[in-house]
C-alpha cells in the first residue's frame, strides 16, 4: 500500500526469540491480510491507514498478533484537540522515561524546596510519613517538553524498596506533580504486595523471562536485591531548582495563550522536527460523541513504546534508543548494544 498505510515496523517489533518462543505472536508478514484503520498524519494533512493492531487492544483476528499494543496514546476530552493533547504528552513521557531506563542515562535530580505552590511540599510529607524519600529527575532527553520521572525510596531498605512514575506537561510544576502524585500512589501498597509476592519476585530477578505482567515491572523494584540495577537514579548528575532546569522554557518554549490548540502545536512541532509523523485514530464511540466527549489514539511512529513484559519489549531494539541521547548532545556517539541496560523497566 505503500505511502497509503503505515509500516508497522516503525513502531517496533520483539525481538527474534520472542516469535519463536511465543505461542500468543506471529512475526509480521507483509503478505498477510489484517485488519487496518483510518487515521489522519498531521505532519502531512492526509489520511494513512494504521494497523488496528496499534490502535486498538485486539481486532479479534488470530493472524493480528504481531504485537500486543495497551492503552499507551489513548486518552479522552471534551473536544479532540483536549484528547489529542493529553495521548501526545503521555507517549511524549513514555518514551523519555524509556530513553533514559534503557540507555542508562543518567538524570538532573530537581531540588523540590523550589517547587512552586503547596502541592509537593505535601506529598514529600507524606511519603515521609510512610518512610519513603521521594525525588524528582528532569526526565528530558532531546525533546522540549518537560517530562519528569519521580522515585520514592524506602528509608529503611525494605521490601517496596523503589516506587517509579512519571509525567508530562507544558506546566513543569504539574509535572513534577504528576510524577509525585503517582509513585505516591503505589507507596502504600507496595511493602504488602512486595511481602506477598516475595518468592515469585525474586524468581524474576533471577531470571527476566519470568517477568510476564504489568503489575511485575513494578513491584520488582520493591525487591532490594533489585537496586543495582536502578545505581542511575541515585547517581543524578546534580540538583538543580526548576528555575535553572526550565527558565528557558518558561520565558519563551511554552505556549501562553491558553488555548489548547496553541499547546497541540507546540507537541506536534517537537515530534515533526525530531523526525516523527504525528498519527491521530478517532476512536469516539457514538455514546461519547452524544456526550461531548471525544477519544483518540495517537500514534507517533520511531517513539519507544511501553510494553509489559520481559519477552514482549520493542524498545530496547529500536533505533531512536540509540540516537536521540545523541541527537540531544549527551552523547558523542550512538548508543552500542552493549550498552543498552537490558533490564526490565520499572514502570508501573
Amino acid at each position: 500500500m505503500g505511502d497509503r498505510a503505515l509500516n508497522p515496523a516503525e513502531c517496533g517489533f520483539y525481538p527474534p526469540e520472542t516469535y519463536r518462543d511465543d505461542p500468543l505472536v506471529s512475526p509480521f508478514d507483509p503478505e498477510r491480510p489484517i485488519p487496518w484503520v483510518y487515521g489522519h498524519s498531521l505532519r502531512d494533512d492526509r489520511p494513512v491507514l494504521v494497523p488496528a493492531r496499534l490502535a486498538y487492544y485486539s481486532a479479534g483476528l488470530a493472524a493480528d498478533n504481531f504485537v500486543f499494543e495497551c492503552s499507551n496514546g489513548c486518552a479522552i476530552g471534551g473536544c479532540l484537540e483536549e484528547a489529542l493533547l493529553g495521548a501526545l504528552l503521555e507517549l511524549i513521557e513514555r518514551d523519555a522515561f524509556l530513553l533514559a531506563w534503557y540507555g542508562g542515562q543518567r538524570l538532573t535530580e530537581i531540588d523540590l524546596d523550589s517547587v512552586p505552590g503547596p502541592a509537593v511540599r505535601m506529598m514529600v510529607d507524606r511519603a515521609a510519613l510512610q518512610g519513603y524519600d521521594v525525588h524528582a529527575f528532569d526526565n528530558r532527553i532531546d525533546l522540549a517538553v518537560p517530562v519528569v520521572t519521580g522515585l520514592a525510596v524506602r528509608r529503611d531498605g525494605g521490601p517496596g524498596l523503589y516506587s517509579f512514575g512519571a509525567g508530562a506537561a507544558l506546566d513543569p510544576a504539574s509535572a513534577v506533580e504528576a510524577a509525585l502524585s503517582e509513585v505516591l500512589t503505589y507507596i502504600p501498597h507496595l511493602p504488602r504486595q512486595v511481602a506477598e509476592r516475595r518468592g515469585e519476585l525474586e524468581a524474576m530477578s533471577r531470571d527476566f523471562r519470568k517477568v510476564l505482567h504489568l503489575k511485575d515491572h513494578a513491584q520488582l523494584y520493591g525487591l532490594p536485591e533489585m537496586a543495582p540495577h536502578a545505581r542511575s537514579y541515585r547517581e543524578p548528575l546534580g540538583v538543580r531548582t526548576m528555575a535553572e532546569l526550565y527558565g528557558g522554557w518558561e520565558a519563551g518554549g511554552r505556549p501562553r495563550t491558553g488555548d489548547l490548540r496553541d499547546d497541540l502545536l507546540l507537541c506536534v512541532r517537537e515530534l515533526t522536527e525530531a523526525g516523527h509523523d504525528v498519527i491521530v485514530v478517532d476512536q469516539t464511540t457514538p455514546e461519547q460523541r452524544r456526550m461531548g466527549l471525544s477519544t483518540v489514539c495517537a500514534v507517533v511512529p520511531g517513539l519507544l513504546p511501553i510494553d509489559f513484559g520481559w519477552s514482549r519489549q520493542r524498545a530496547p531494539y529500536m533505533p531512536r534508543l540509540r540516537t536521540a541521547a545523541m541527537r540531544a548532545g549527551l552523547r558523542d556517539a550512538p548508543l552500542a548494544d552493549a550498552e543498552v541496560r537490558l533490564v526490565p523497566h520499572p514502570f508501573p
